[in-house]
């Protein structure tokens, strides 16, 4: 199993919320995040803006966007050291289940007692 970059998994979700989950292997997560923002989250507005707009109480009545829109900034930036840190476990777990081959270099099973690429005892 191979490392994955904490930066690059904080930097894909920063512009695509759910991205980085996905990178990290965290699929039901990035699934969650990505449904937020670019489903749930653009629902809530637009259904606002409409009733608003039809209702006619359209002036004044920014309290539930801001209300939106803080809350989804708070949301994003959880997501975000969330996936940093669900970077660094998946690291972890791979440091563990891996080790480097002394004489090749390559990354094979923590159990192995021959490496399958140079076929020497490690």
């Amino acid at each position: 199993m191979k490392t994955k970059s904490p930066a690059l998994a904080t930097i894909l979700g920063a512009f695509i919320p759910g991205s980085g989950h996905l990178y990290v292997e965290r699929y039901a997560s990035g699934a969650w995040y990505l449904v937020l923002f670019l489903v749930i989250l653009p629902a809530l507005v637009q259904g606002w803006t409409a009733y608003a707009i039809a209702s006619g109480q359209y002036e004044g009545s920014n309290g539930f966007l801001m209300l939106v829109g803080a809350s989804s900034l708070i949301i994003w930036t959880f997501s975000l050291y969330s996936v940093y840190v669900d970077a660094r476990q998946y690291n972890e777990r791979a440091k563990l289940e891996n080790k480097k081959c002394p004489h090749c270099a390559e990354f094979i099973k923590a159990e192995a007692a021959i490496c399958r690429y140079c076929q020497q005892p490690v």
